[in-house]
């Protein structure tokens, strides 16, 4: 009896200093069980109509790359580059960003910009997001000419 007790702590131990073995390498190799919004997502935005949340054009794809330290850039087929700040929201899995970008007539003049801002929640695991948010263009002095809605859904580039 004593000898199986003995083996039984023995394994515990050598359990428990696998295990925290197991967490030191993850933590020097940069690991963390903490989720995160920092990487690179491939994204879907859908524009819509703030009031009723209809669909107000079509979904179109994007990338956002969201860096250790609040920055974040991105380019979807509606826009060349964005560049903006993120920050962790309400909670561990909530976060806020937003963006601005240039915007352009069909000659390639400067005809103002946007500033989008959204609302983030990732999945229990961290793989996926969705957002809400709203997007302001503005003219070339600033002037809100026109704003919008949308939502979006981000899954991690692996």
């Amino acid at each position: 009896m004593r000898n199986t007790m003995n083996k039984l702590a023995t394994a515990a131990v050598l359990g428990s200093l696998i295990a925290l073995a197991a967490m030191t390498i993850s933590y020097a190799q940069g690991g963390s069980d903490e989720r995160t919004i920092e990487g690179t997502w491939k994204t879907v935005v859908s524009p819509t109509v703030c009031q009723t949340g209809a669909p107000a054009a079509p979904a179109f794809p994007g990338i956002l790359a969201f860096a250790k330290g609040g920055t974040l850039s991105g380019t979807s087929a509606t826009v060349t580059s964005a560049y903006g700040v993120w920050e962790r929201g309400g909670g561990p899995q909530n976060y806020t960003f937003a963006f601005t970008n240039l915007r352009y007539n069909a000659s390639g003049a400067v005809i103002g910009s946007q500033v989008v801002r959204q609302t983030a929640v990732l999945t229990q695991f961290g793989s996926a997001f969705t957002s809400t948010g709203t997007v302001e263009f503005l003219d070339t002095n600033g002037n809100v000419v026109g704003s919008g809605c949308a939502t979006s859904s981000g899954a991690r580039f692996q």
